[in-house]
């Protein structure tokens, strides 16, 4: 898991590569997700319904844990990454 800023939003967030961050995902997200294996993608519960997380999305929390998926390319131009911890 790694931390980025847009300021003054911080966010955590867990890339969606393949198969193997599958449980990743899971375990940050606290549930169970649906895996499309022919599409290879994450069907993730939010408010209002379900968004889909398709190879390098990012899956985000902000800090009202809301979520959400942002492409790669919008989450490395609009966030920085904070140094861990």
């Amino acid at each position: 898991m790694k931390t980025f800023q847009r300021k003054p939003e911080i966010i955590t967030a867990v890339q969606w590569i393949d198969t193997n961050s599958y449980w990743d995902i899971c375990t940050f997200l606290g549930m169970d997700l649906t895996y499309i294996g022919a599409k290879k993608m994450l069907e993730i519960p939010v408010d209002g319904g379900y968004q889909y997380a398709e190879p390098t999305d990012w899956v985000v929390k902000d800090i009202y844990g809301n979520i959400s998926i942002k492409k790669n390319d919008t989450l490395l131009v609009s966030f920085d990454e904070l140094p861990s911890n």
